[in-house]
């Protein structure tokens, strides 16, 4: 529904009318993240402060109006559309780096900053910032927390909470919440930043975050092998496991993936290749040589041999082949499902042939990719929704492989969240006292449920 004129005109009193968006044919650029799924807002506010945000808020309970905090909208569940209209809270004008303190090991950032000018800064004081979300070049810290965003190196470093000192945000009756500190230990009462990050904006606006930074390596290793089939693959991950090589990522891609990326990248992809494990060494000089030589042992197939990338350039093209996945697979069927499900190690192989299977007896392409160090495996479903019979298929096979993950100990989200996508698929997980429970917290940060309304709970 359409805002009123006079509210309008209230928040141009409050932002500045060069801070308000309400023209129809600008409203789009707002409406939709990389689901797709595109509702229109009412109008679009880019705040630059708290104390507006508060007065904002204020108007905003009163009418009943929802309101959505937005990063750069490419999120995959749906978590920054504005499903019910209202007011979008845009915070890429909110973006600069306010500290950065090399020995105390933290940075201070606006919800706005791009995690990868995080990374940039950290870099020329030598140190590192871990979380790597896919979208790294433009997504914003403050969307990262609000999904708590994973990425390639979660395995061995941790997700975006891992690295969340503390945060100021904002309730949605306006209360302004200072939670967690500088320090890398912080037990002072309930832990809510944790609470906070991966509430998908539902219970809190973030308007500043303290990130903790840690020391960056000396060197970083890029390796690839491929595999006849994925029970060769896991069982040379266990073995490195055992051995105690730790990468900093371990990435997969199976042979669809593969097939829709080589026009991309021109890789090249061996007959009998069912997967690419790409690995990554970090740390020192000597460990990273030490740990090669350890491995190249371990590799002894002459067919599908360990491949060391010789330079930045060499390492450069194979990640350039894992950033295109999502995009080329893109380029398989009209429309694709995008699923992320975590399982435990051990049963990711019966699974990766489950999923096969599946594409096969359903006649639809399935494309598996992600993260096999954590589990977190990203599920691309090729259909056509524009085909009703098709494309039901398609949403019956995801139903499916919910069940299946479930029943495999595992979880349906591991990065992507709950958002609108995977909203009817939560109970399948959660009890319905955790689920009660998760809406009486909602309650307490939001009485009267203006924040992001419609998202996560079924």
């Amino acid at each position: 529904m359409p805002l009123k004129k006079n509210l309008i005109g209230e928040f141009k009193n409050i932002f500045g009318a060069a801070s308000v968006i309400a023209d129809e044919t600008l409203l789009p650029a707002y409406a939709y993240d990389a689901t797709g799924i595109c509702v229109l807002p009412g109008c679009v506010i880019f705040p630059d402060c708290p104390e507006n945000i508060t007065r904002l808020l204020a108007l905003l309970n009163e009418e009943q109006i929802p309101v959505i905090p937005r990063g750069a909208g490419t999120g995959f569940s749906g978590g920054s559309v504005p499903r019910e209209g209202g007011v979008v809270l845009s915070f890429t004008r909110m973006n600069r780096i306010l500290d950065l303190n090399k020995r105390d090991l933290f940075c201070v950032c606006s919800p706005g900053t791009v995690n990868g000018d995080v990374k940039e800064r950290a870099g020329e004081q030598g140190l590192f910032y871990p979380p790597d979300p896919s979208s790294s070049d433009i997504s914003t810290i403050g969307g990262n927390i609000a999904e708590n965003a994973g990425g390639p190196l979660a395995f061995k470093y941790g997700v975006t909470a891992d690295y969340l000192l503390g945060l100021k945000c904002i309730t949605g009756d306006g209360r302004l919440i200072d939670t967690g500190s500088k320090t890398p230990k912080c037990v002072t009462g309930y832990n809510l930043k944790d609470l906070i990050a991966g509430s998908e904006g539902t219970l809190a606006i973030i308007y500043e975050a303290t990130l903790r930074l840690i020391p960056k390596p000396e060197s970083r290793l890029l390796l690839s092998r491929y595999f006849r089939d994925f029970t060769e693959m896991t069982a040379f991950i266990d073995s490195l496991l055992d051995e105690g090589i730790i990468p900093s990522l371990m990435e997969f891609m199976d042979r669809r993936s593969l097939l829709s990326v080589k026009e991309f990248s021109g890789i090249a992809v061996p007959d009998g290749a069912t997967c690419l494990l790409l690995l990554e060494l970090d740390g020192n000089l000597a460990k990273t040589a030490y740990e090669l030589d350890k491995i190249k042992i371990m590799s002894p197939d002459p067919y599908f041999p360990l491949t060391a990338a010789s330079n930045e350039k060499e390492a450069a093209l194979l990640w350039k082949t894992r950033k295109a996945l999502s995009p080329s697979v893109a380029r398989i069927s009209p429309t694709k499902i995008n699923e992320d499900v975590v399982l435990p190690r051990s049963r990711i192989a019966a699974f990766l042939d489950h999923l096969a299977c599946l594409s096969t007896s359903a006649s639809l392409p399935i494309a598996a990719f992600g993260h096999i160090g954590d589990g977190n495996i990203h599920i691309n479903i090729m259909t056509d929704k524009k085909n009703p019979v098709e494309y039901k298929k398609a949403l019956d096979l995801v139903d499916g492989i919910m069940d299946r993950v479930i029943a495999d100990g595992g979880t349906i989200s591991g990065e992507h969240g709950i958002g609108l996508t995977k909203k009817d698929f939560l109970s399948k997980e959660l009890s319905p006292a955790a689920l009660n429970l998760m809406k009486q917290i909602k309650g307490v940060f939001d009485p009267n449920g203006i924040l992001n309304p419609g998202k996560i709970f079924p």
